[in-house]
């Protein structure tokens, strides 16, 4: 009886999960050359973060080369993707907040992000027939992706057109 519950059990997940994905709003994981638009931090920026980010506003990122214009994810000699994912905000904050001292916590109000769903994604890096993880992207649609970065901050890149 037990294994026909659990049968069942993942029957069930597997249609609820098949109706979910026909839901979701088509987010172009393709597009692979962002601009660097602008930074923000969630607490106080540190100013060796302007020294380091302030240049490279306008530098582009591009997804099969990203050793080249914008270089902060240059580690990856291969070439990035997105792997997306949908999360809640406050299963986002909840995350976040696991990355900074208890008595900073992350909102709507510090973060920006607003939407009650949003699209996050990991970008792995694809070098050598290996894939490891290199950033994670918070938010993620169609014209805008946002970067969690060093020292609470987030980038904020524009999509740029396909040729």
């Amino acid at each position: 009886m037990l294994k026909l519950q659990i049968l069942l059990s993942v029957a069930v997940s597997a249609v609820l999960l098949a109706c979910n994905a026909s839901k979701e709003e088509s987010t172009d994981s393709t597009q692979t050359q962002w601009r660097f638009e602008s930074y923000s931090c969630a607490f106080a920026c540190d100013p060796m973060l302007d020294e380091v980010l302030k240049p490279r506003v306008g530098d582009v990122l591009d997804f099969k080369s990203p050793q080249n214009g914008f270089d902060l994810f240059s580690e990856c000699g291969g070439t990035i993707s997105l792997k997306p994912t949908k999360l809640s905000r406050e299963e986002l904050f909840e995350q976040l907040n696991q990355t900074v001292p208890p008595n900073q916590l992350f909102s709507e109000k510090n973060t920006g992000l607003a939407e009650s769903t949003l699209n996050t994604a990991q970008a792995i890096c694809h070098e050598n027939g290996k894939s490891s993880s290199t950033f994670w992207v918070v938010s993620l649609n169609n014209q805008e992706m946002k970067v969690y970065f060093e020292g609470a901050s987030f980038l904020n890149f524009k999509a740029m057109k396909k040729d």
